[in-house]
Protein backbone atom coordinates (compact mmCIF):
# COMPACT_ATOMS: atom_id res chain seq x y z
CA UNK A 1 0.00 0.00 0.00
CA UNK A 2 0.91 3.48 -0.50
CA UNK A 3 1.32 6.09 2.10
CA UNK A 4 1.30 9.60 1.37
CA UNK A 5 1.54 13.13 3.41
CA UNK A 6 -1.54 14.68 5.01
CA UNK A 7 -1.18 17.71 7.04
CA UNK A 8 -3.60 18.11 9.67
CA UNK A 9 -1.89 20.14 11.93
CA UNK A 10 1.37 22.41 12.39
CA UNK A 11 3.22 22.69 15.42
CA UNK A 12 4.74 26.27 15.78
CA UNK A 13 7.43 27.30 18.61
CA UNK A 14 7.12 30.87 19.90
CA UNK A 15 9.57 32.07 22.56
CA UNK A 16 8.77 35.36 24.09
CA UNK A 17 11.74 36.74 27.07
CA UNK A 18 12.31 40.53 27.94
CA UNK A 19 13.00 42.94 25.50
CA UNK A 20 14.94 40.65 23.32
CA UNK A 21 14.09 39.56 20.08
CA UNK A 22 12.21 36.24 19.99
CA UNK A 23 12.51 33.12 17.30
CA UNK A 24 9.75 30.68 16.33
CA UNK A 25 9.81 27.77 13.97
CA UNK A 26 7.16 24.91 12.98
CA UNK A 27 8.44 22.34 14.24
CA UNK A 28 9.31 19.57 12.14
CA UNK A 29 8.92 15.56 12.44
CA UNK A 30 11.10 14.31 9.85
CA UNK A 31 9.68 10.42 8.60
CA UNK A 32 12.59 7.93 8.55
CA UNK A 33 10.52 6.17 5.97
CA UNK A 34 9.91 7.97 2.51
CA UNK A 35 8.53 6.60 -0.44
CA UNK A 36 8.63 8.03 -4.19
CA UNK A 37 6.37 7.09 -6.85
CA UNK A 38 5.49 7.86 -10.45
CA UNK A 39 2.28 9.07 -10.48
CA UNK A 40 0.70 11.73 -13.19
CA UNK A 41 -2.14 12.58 -10.67
CA UNK A 42 -0.10 13.68 -7.95
CA UNK A 43 1.36 17.42 -7.57
CA UNK A 44 4.55 15.98 -5.96
CA UNK A 45 5.94 12.74 -5.70
CA UNK A 46 7.97 12.09 -2.53
CA UNK A 47 5.55 10.38 -0.36
CA UNK A 48 5.78 10.02 3.63
CA UNK A 49 4.72 7.74 6.02
CA UNK A 50 5.04 9.97 9.69
CA UNK A 51 2.28 10.58 11.84
CA UNK A 52 2.03 14.08 11.48
CA UNK A 53 2.34 14.32 7.23
CA UNK A 54 5.39 16.29 7.61
CA UNK A 55 8.22 15.17 5.19
CA UNK A 56 11.89 16.18 5.24
CA UNK A 57 14.58 16.35 2.93
CA UNK A 58 17.83 17.84 2.75
CA UNK A 59 16.67 19.98 5.70
CA UNK A 60 13.82 21.83 3.60
CA UNK A 61 9.86 20.56 3.98
CA UNK A 62 8.44 18.78 0.70
CA UNK A 63 4.56 18.85 1.35
CA UNK A 64 3.01 15.87 -0.74
CA UNK A 65 -0.57 17.01 -2.08
CA UNK A 66 -3.10 14.62 -4.04
CA UNK A 67 -6.63 15.21 -5.60
CA UNK A 68 -8.96 16.14 -3.09
CA UNK A 69 -6.59 16.14 -0.23
CA UNK A 70 -5.59 19.11 2.03
CA UNK A 71 -2.41 20.79 2.97
CA UNK A 72 -2.39 23.44 6.88
CA UNK A 73 0.67 24.34 6.48
CA UNK A 74 2.80 27.36 8.71
CA UNK A 75 5.89 28.85 8.24
CA UNK A 76 9.49 27.63 8.83
CA UNK A 77 10.45 31.57 9.08
CA UNK A 78 11.25 33.02 12.29
CA UNK A 79 8.95 35.72 13.75
CA UNK A 80 10.25 38.00 15.75
CA UNK A 81 8.41 39.75 18.85
CA UNK A 82 8.66 41.37 22.13
CA UNK A 83 6.70 41.38 25.62
CA UNK A 84 3.80 43.90 24.23
CA UNK A 85 4.06 42.75 20.40
CA UNK A 86 1.35 41.74 18.22
CA UNK A 87 2.11 38.51 16.74
CA UNK A 88 0.51 36.10 13.94
CA UNK A 89 1.41 32.39 13.75
CA UNK A 90 0.76 31.70 10.27
CA UNK A 91 -1.63 28.70 8.58
CA UNK A 92 -2.92 28.61 5.34
CA UNK A 93 -4.51 25.77 3.86
CA UNK A 94 -3.36 23.91 0.38
CA UNK A 95 -5.36 24.24 -2.25
CA UNK A 96 -7.27 27.20 -0.67
CA UNK A 97 -11.07 26.65 0.24
CA UNK A 98 -13.79 28.75 2.17
CA UNK A 99 -13.23 27.47 6.05
CA UNK A 100 -15.74 29.41 7.85
CA UNK A 101 -17.85 26.43 8.28
CA UNK A 102 -15.12 24.32 9.77
CA UNK A 103 -13.79 23.83 13.43
CA UNK A 104 -10.73 25.87 13.93
CA UNK A 105 -8.70 24.52 16.97
CA UNK A 106 -5.77 26.54 18.13
CA UNK A 107 -4.13 25.56 21.55
CA UNK A 108 -1.15 25.10 23.62
CA UNK A 109 -0.24 20.89 23.66
CA UNK A 110 2.69 21.65 25.88
CA UNK A 111 0.90 23.69 28.73
CA UNK A 112 0.00 21.77 31.30
CA UNK A 113 -2.98 21.99 33.84
CA UNK A 114 -3.56 22.81 37.00
CA UNK A 115 -5.02 20.36 38.87
CA UNK A 116 -6.58 22.88 41.56
CA UNK A 117 -7.70 25.23 39.04
CA UNK A 118 -10.79 23.72 37.35
CA UNK A 119 -10.66 26.36 34.78
CA UNK A 120 -7.32 25.41 33.75
CA UNK A 121 -8.55 22.29 31.77
CA UNK A 122 -9.79 24.21 28.80
CA UNK A 123 -6.96 23.84 26.07
CA UNK A 124 -7.59 26.40 23.46
CA UNK A 125 -5.60 29.38 22.86
CA UNK A 126 -8.52 30.26 20.16
CA UNK A 127 -11.58 27.96 19.24
CA UNK A 128 -13.39 28.56 16.35
CA UNK A 129 -16.92 26.66 15.76
CA UNK A 130 -20.51 27.39 13.61
CA UNK A 131 -18.94 30.13 12.11
CA UNK A 132 -17.89 32.15 15.42
CA UNK A 133 -15.28 32.47 17.92
CA UNK A 134 -15.93 30.00 21.33
CA UNK A 135 -14.90 32.33 24.06
CA UNK A 136 -16.01 30.14 26.87
CA UNK A 137 -13.91 27.13 25.52
CA UNK A 138 -10.48 29.71 25.42
CA UNK A 139 -7.55 29.62 28.08
CA UNK A 140 -8.52 32.67 30.73
CA UNK A 141 -4.99 33.76 29.98
CA UNK A 142 -5.97 34.38 25.95
CA UNK A 143 -9.57 35.51 26.47
CA UNK A 144 -9.75 38.78 24.23
CA UNK A 145 -6.22 38.41 23.15
CA UNK A 146 -6.34 36.14 19.82
CA UNK A 147 -8.27 36.42 16.70
CA UNK A 148 -8.05 34.83 13.46
CA UNK A 149 -8.62 36.91 10.25
CA UNK A 150 -12.55 36.34 9.53
CA UNK A 151 -12.78 37.72 5.81
CA UNK A 152 -9.31 35.87 5.19
CA UNK A 153 -10.68 32.11 5.67
CA UNK A 154 -12.51 31.97 3.20
CA UNK A 155 -9.52 31.52 1.08
CA UNK A 156 -8.22 28.86 3.16
CA UNK A 157 -6.41 31.23 5.52
CA UNK A 158 -6.30 30.27 9.86
CA UNK A 159 -3.44 32.49 10.96
CA UNK A 160 -3.89 33.42 14.31
CA UNK A 161 -3.09 36.59 15.64
CA UNK A 162 -2.23 36.88 19.56
CA UNK A 163 -2.24 40.66 20.64
CA UNK A 164 0.18 42.07 23.79
CA UNK A 165 2.70 38.79 23.77
CA UNK A 166 4.45 38.11 27.67
CA UNK A 167 6.34 35.53 28.34
CA UNK A 168 3.56 33.53 29.72
CA UNK A 169 2.89 32.93 25.68
CA UNK A 170 6.51 31.20 25.35
CA UNK A 171 5.53 27.07 24.12
CA UNK A 172 4.44 25.59 21.12
CA UNK A 173 1.18 26.33 19.76
CA UNK A 174 -0.56 23.49 17.77
CA UNK A 175 -3.49 24.60 14.74
CA UNK A 176 -5.88 21.45 13.89
CA UNK A 177 -9.18 21.63 11.80
CA UNK A 178 -10.70 18.16 12.97
CA UNK A 179 -12.93 17.58 9.98
CA UNK A 180 -9.92 17.04 7.16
Amino acid sequence: SISYCLIKFNIINVRISGPQTVHTRVSQSVTEQQTTITDNNSTCLTLCSNSTGVCGSSGGLIFCLFPGEVLVIGSDLPIVAAPGDDVILPCHLAPTFDVQGLTVEWSKPDLKPDPSDRLSRVEYVHLYRDRKEVPDMKMASYFRRTELFMDAMKHGNISLKILNVSEEDNGRYRCFIPKL
